[in-house]
């Protein structure tokens, strides 16, 4: 520390010396970010001076258009910075809040917003931007930062309260989910007139996820049409794009479950448009593997293998072969091989696809259940596949699956019982 304060930080010039306190206070930093902490001009050259003239300012990237001070030298400016400006740390916090909520980088303006203790402004921004936050993989970071804002805040807010249970849906946990969401609607009577529509939308996104994780199809649809009434009313902007997309997917799906193929098709096919637009590509991937499985139950043998293909290959280029969007495009693979006499690149698929989708209570479950039983008669074992349905009969038995699939699964059960000269139960 003495060495970096006395042989180089105090022998810089004042401009110089300024400049490394006032843009010392983020990780990572190009010209722009520079000059908007520092309210001047040049910072990109600036930048670029210091990399060349010493080793305690680095280029990153490949474009080299973003610089990082050495963690040890930019532990020293913090000091500098809090020991001979205090009043300024908070001041160059608000800026980099600002900054990157106008370069649309959430996550970095809201930890920016709680170093600076702007704790109504961070709420804001979590309240706007928590749903595609979660729906882009960014849920344990939402879940933490909440955990940063004072407890009375978050009570007190039932767009927060919403996010948490927004937040207990993606962890698995409905039930805590559901409370949370019971508590953010009674509250909601607290609420501006202006932040009411944000709101509603908000409530109906996460119904929708909660009525999806639990199973309830009707209420995914109800819930999920009226997310996206609520989108277009409130005249969404691209920052939105993630929840519009995900709603989307999320309401084809149950539409598909539900046996709705064609209502199924027009949101699947919309949402994949938004999510192209918006370059979300885990949505487009969601979308294109369901809309696989939508070609395969209508016995569209070609397009199934051709929309299941690319599921695949896209599976395959992102490594997310094992995630459970994968499962649809995979089990509509299976399917289309399956009506082509090709079981073994059937059973394959379907294998795939029940490793993809975990199996438990969901309706992908039953769908590569009766496959595999439909496999299993294929070969020879008509016993087998008897005994493999009436396994998943009992596994469900407290379990209320979408009518449309239970009433599939019940038809091959009494084809297989058919042919197997027995008695229908």
């Amino acid at each position: 520390a003495d060495y970096l304060t006395g042989e180089v930080l105090d022998r810089q010039p004042e401009e110089l010396r300024s400049f490394l306190l006032r843009t010392c206070i983020v990780d990572e930093l190009n010209g722009d970010l520079a000059d908007a902490l520092t309210g001047g001009h040049g910072g990109e050259s600036m930048l670029a001076r210091l990399e060349r003239a010493n080793g305690f300012v680095a280029a990153v990237g490949s474009r080299r258009s973003s610089y990082r001070y050495h963690r040890l030298f930019a532990e020293l400016l913090r000091y500098e910075l809090h020991r001979e400006a205090p009043g300024q740390v908070i001041r160059l916090h608000r800026r980099a809040a600002g900054w990157y909520a106008a370069q649309g980088l959430t996550v970095q303006a809201i930890q920016q917003a709680l170093m600076a203790k702007e704790w109504r402004y961070a709420a804001g921004l979590m309240a706007k931007h928590g749903p595609s936050l979660i729906l882009r993989g960014d849920a344990t970071a939402l879940h933490d930062l909440v955990r940063q804002l004072p407890a009375d805040l978050v009570q007190a807010d039932p767009e927060l309260v919403l996010l948490a249970a927004a937040d207990g849906i993606v962890r698995g946990d409905p039930e805590t989910a559901a409370a949370q969401l019971l508590a953010a609607s009674e509250r909601a009577a607290v609420l501006s007139e202006e932040r009411r529509g944000r709101f509603a939308l908000l409530l109906a996104i996460v119904n929708t996820a909660l009525a999806w994780q639990v199973g309830d199809l009707d209420r995914v649809l109800v819930a999920g049409e009226e997310a996206l009434a609520s989108q277009s009313r409130a005249g969404m902007d691209g920052g939105d794009d993630a929840a519009r997309a995900i709603t989307l997917s999320t309401v084809g799906g149950a539409a598909l479950w539900a046996g709705q193929l064609d209502r199924a098709e027009l949101h699947l096919r919309d949402g994949l448009a938004v999510a192209l637009g918006a370059g979300l590509t885990l949505q487009q991937f969601a979308c294109l593997s369901q809309l696989a499985l939508v070609h395969a139950m209508r016995g569209e043998l070609s397009e199934a293998l051709r929309w299941g293909t690319n599921a695949a290959e896209m599976a395959a280029e992102q490594d997310w072969s094992s995630s459970v969007q994968a499962a649809g495009g995979y089990l509509a693979l299976a399917w289309a091989c399956y009506y082509r006499d090709d079981l073994g690149e059937a059973g394959r698929y379907a294998d795939q696809a029940a490793v993809a989708s975990g199996l438990g209570r969901q309706p992908l479950a039953i769908g590569v259940a009766i496959l595999r039983a439909r496999l299993q008669r294929a070969r020879g074992d008509l016993a087998g596949s008897l005994n493999a349905l009436a396994t998943v009969r009992r596994d469900l038995a407290d379990w209320k699956p979408p009518r449309y699939l239970w009433r599939w699964l019940l038809a091959t059960e009494a084809e297989l019982r058919s042919a197997a000269g027995q008695r229908q139960s």
